[in-house]
C-alpha cells in the first residue's frame, strides 16, 4: 500500500475523485483550504 496526498482546485474535485477511484485508489480524507482541497488516498500499487 502506498499513501498519497495531493492538492487540487475545488473546481476539479469531482474529476479528481473519479480518477482516483478508476485508478484503484481509496480516498481516506479531504480537507478544504481556501480555493483548494487536500486529498489523502491510498493505493495498493506502487
Amino acid at each position: 500500500m502506498k499513501w498519497h496526498v495531493i492538492t487540487v482546485p475545488k473546481q476539479d474535485l469531482g474529476l479528481t475523485l473519479g480518477a482516483i477511484g478508476l485508478g484503484g485508489g481509496t480516498v481516506t480524507a479531504t480537507k478544504p483550504s481556501g480555493r483548494s482541497v487536500a486529498i489523502t488516498y491510498v493505493t495498493t500499487r506502487n
